[in-house]
């Protein structure tokens, strides 16, 4: 399953490194994510109110 977590705090940084453990998931992205979450997932460009462009990477990339 491909995830993405939105935001960029501690939060964020807490749910990627669970979500990573999981068998389940195939790919864990973050936007606009930090350096912990880059750790453990891949950062994508956007800012949270970013909605249209949020969107738009969840339909190219095939997000779950």
């Amino acid at each position: 399953m491909k995830i993405l977590v939105v935001g960029s705090g501690a939060r964020e940084h807490a749910l990627c490194w669970k979500l990573a453990q999981s068998p389940l998931t195939t790919e864990l992205l973050c936007t606009p994510g930090n350096p912990g979450t880059n750790e453990v997932a891949r950062n994508l460009p956007f800012k949270v109110n970013d909605i249209p462009g949020i969107t738009a990477a969840v339909q190219e990339l095939e997000i779950d």
